[in-house]
Formats: structure tokens, C-alpha cells, sequence
């Protein structure tokens, strides 16, 4: 009898999001996007998105190392080559494509600017912040709670947040992190493939 194959629950959430995101882009134009999210901006929200950001940065990647060196060592290479190969698919892209930011492309009128946030202008696309966002959530979903739901959610969440965070704070549009979290799960399942040996025969239960 052929083995059942087990699909990690992060993939149905990420399915449901790329579906929803999907739908709205193609609803609505990026700049629509961006006046609408703007428009919520207040003190608080400014405080909750600045934190949220954070998850994409590299703090919260070394914090995600050392527990891989503490708990699971045999995953280091696996994190340390995802990581690389996800930032620098990131930084060629930005290169190559060159993508103006929302504060390059939107008058500064029809905008509510964040308080105390650096501005960016250029490099647009990718999103450097999902990207490596979603390192941090398909790396430790595929590889180290390949079974916790809740864990895959908790993931999802952050990943989430954090895109989100990117379009209010006008770092980026919502083409930048969709397409992040679609290449960051390319990178990272072909290194899951390679790490458990390239057999084609990824999440299956033995």
C-alpha cells in the first residue's frame, strides 16, 4: 500500500492567504491597496506594526539560530544556507527589477506618513522584511515542528503580520511580500528536498 502523504498545515494556510491576496490584487491596484491600509494609521497602530516588522529582521534570525544550535544541531546547515539563499535571491532581484517604493510613486498629499520610521524610495520589489519572514516560517514548519498545528499557525500569524506591517509602514506594496512568501517557500522546500536527500519522496510518513 502506497504511504499516505503528509502535507504540512502551513501549506493549506499559506494556500488560503495567496488565494485571498490573490483575488484583492487583481480587485484592486496597488496604490488602492496602500490609501486603504494608510487610512487606519493611528498612534497605536504605528506601535503594533513597528514591533511586527521586526520579525523580518535579523535579530529575530540570529534568536532563531541559536535555538537551532541549542536544540537541533543537525540544522544548522540547512538554516544558515536557507537564510543566505532567500536574502540573496532577495537582494538580486531588488537590483535587477528596481522597483520604486510607495513614496516614490504616491504625491505625499494623499498619504498619513509614520512617525519616527525611516522613508525608503527605491529597491522595492522583493520584500526583504517577508522574505526573510518567511524564512523564519517555512524553515521551523518544514524542518523543526513539521506536526504542530498550533505552531504552524502561531508561524502563519507572524508571517502575516509581517507582510502586513510592510505595506502600512509604505515600505512596500502588497505585490512585494505576496511574491516574497511564493519565493521564500520555493527556496526553502529545495533545500528540504536536498537536506533529506533529493528522493522526491518529501512529507510522506514512514
Amino acid at each position: 500500500m502506497d504511504k499516505k502523504i503528509n502535507i504540512p498545515f502551513i501549506i493549506y494556510l499559506m494556500l488560503v492567504q495567496w488565494l485571498i491576496m490573490g483575488f484583492l490584487m487583481l480587485e484592486y491596484t496597488q496604490i488602492e491597496w496602500i490609501k486603504y491600509i494608510n487610512s487606519f494609521q493611528s498612534d497605536l497602530w504605528d506601535v503594533f506594526f513597528k514591533l511586527a516588522t521586526r520579525f523580518g529582521e535579523i535579530g529575530v534570525v540570529i534568536l532563531g539560530l541559536l535555538w537551532v544550535i541549542l536544540q537541533r544541531k543537525s540544522l544548522i546547515w540547512p538554516y544558515v544556507i536557507g537564510y543566505i539563499a532567500c536574502i540573496s535571491l532577495s537582494s538580486v532581484l531588488k537590483q535587477a527589477f528596481s522597483y520604486p517604493r510607495p513614496l516614490s510613486v504616491i504625491p505625499s498629499a494623499h498619504l498619513t506618513f509614520i512617525e519616527g520610521y525611516p522613508q525608503f524610495f527605491h529597491n522595492s520589489f522583493p520584500s526583504g522584511h517577508a522574505m526573510s519572514a518567511y524564512f523564519m516560517v517555512y524553515f521551523f514548519t518544514f524542518f523543526a515542528f513539521p506536526k504542530a498545528k498550533s505552531i504552524h499557525l502561531l508561524f502563519f500569524v507572524l508571517g502575516l503580520l509581517t507582510s502586513l506591517s510592510r505595506i502600512y509602514l509604505l515600505c512596500h506594496f502588497p505585490q512585494d511580500v505576496y511574491v516574497s512568501s511564493l519565493l521564500a517557500m520555493f527556496v526553502i522546500g529545495l533545500v528540504y528536498v536536498l537536506y533529506h536527500g533529493n528522493s522526491g519522496r518529501i512529507w510522506k510518513k514512514k
